[in-house]
């Protein structure tokens, strides 16, 4: 005579202090006996549910929460194995916040060069730009210098890159009044129109939008190549190799998210 089977799903985990497993499985062919008829207990392994996840996911917690939710509390078990679920936003995501020291600048910071050096522009997030002869534009957070030393057009040029920044390049009045109390007297800007004749244009390539010629400029023809301010803050062309202090332009160090 065949023998029938009496089978269940993955073979129980037990706690400690919980009932053994010897005990169950004599409790489990018993009632199997009494209630079907069979003799034979067998455990059968249940197979996983399409789209369940390991214990490395985030999902429902994989094989282990699902035997072990047969229990009750232990489908609670499977969840935290799995990850909590869904989960939350990864450190230094969307939801993080600003960040100091990641190359962006991001929420109150003036700048963020990604370091921590004091000395190069940005020091904690915040321009550094209160040396003498220097001025902060209070929105943009350029910041402002006057030459320490007078030479011609390409020595200022050459002093501003090695501050780490530019000569000066104007975008609008706003862009330009800030730097008034620098200017004491004939100052070069970043503009000349070396390359073509009364096609001024800005060492860093931006579009030449804004002018502030004082009456009768530019009209130097192709002596006066290069371009200064004011102290009144017009403009006059000039030649390159006059004896002048430059303004020199630092954008703050960062990227824009």
């Amino acid at each position: 005579m065949s023998r029938a089977a009496c089978s269940f799903g993955p073979q129980p985990r037990f706690a400690a202090g919980s009932l053994g497993a010897g005990a169950l499985a004599t409790l489990l062919a018993a009632a199997c006996t009494a209630l079907w008829g069979v003799d034979e207990l067998r455990y059968e392994p249940r197979p996983q549910p399409s789209g369940s996840s390991s214990a490395s996911g985030g999902g429902t917690g994989g094989e282990a929460g699902l035997a072990a939710g047969g229990a009750g509390a232990g489908g609670e078990g499977g969840l935290a194995a799995g990850g909590g679920g869904t989960g939350g936003a990864a450190p230094g995501g969307a939801d993080a916040g600003p960040q100091c020291g990641n190359g962006f600048i991001e929420g109150d910071e003036e700048c963020d060069d990604g370091n921590a050096e004091a000395g190069d522009g940005c020091q904690l997030c915040q321009v550094e730009c209160g040396g003498a002869n220097e001025i902060e534009h209070p929105s943009t957070h350029h910041c402002y210098r006057l030459t320490e030393q007078s030479g011609n057009w390409g020595a200022g040029k050459t002093a501003c890159a090695t501050w780490g920044g530019h000569l000066m390049t104007v975008g609008s009045a706003g862009e330009q009044s800030p730097v008034k109390p620098l200017v004491g007297g004939d100052t070069f800007l970043g503009a000349s129109d070396s390359g073509h004749e009364g096609q001024f244009t800005w060492v860093t390539g931006e579009p030449w939008d804004y002018t502030n010629w004082a009456g009768g400029e530019p009209n130097g023809g192709t002596k006066e190549n290069c371009l200064e301010i004011h102290s009144n803050l017009t403009w006059n062309d000039v030649e390159c190799s006059t004896t002048n202090h430059a303004l020199c332009e630092r954008p703050p160090a960062g990227k824009l998210p």
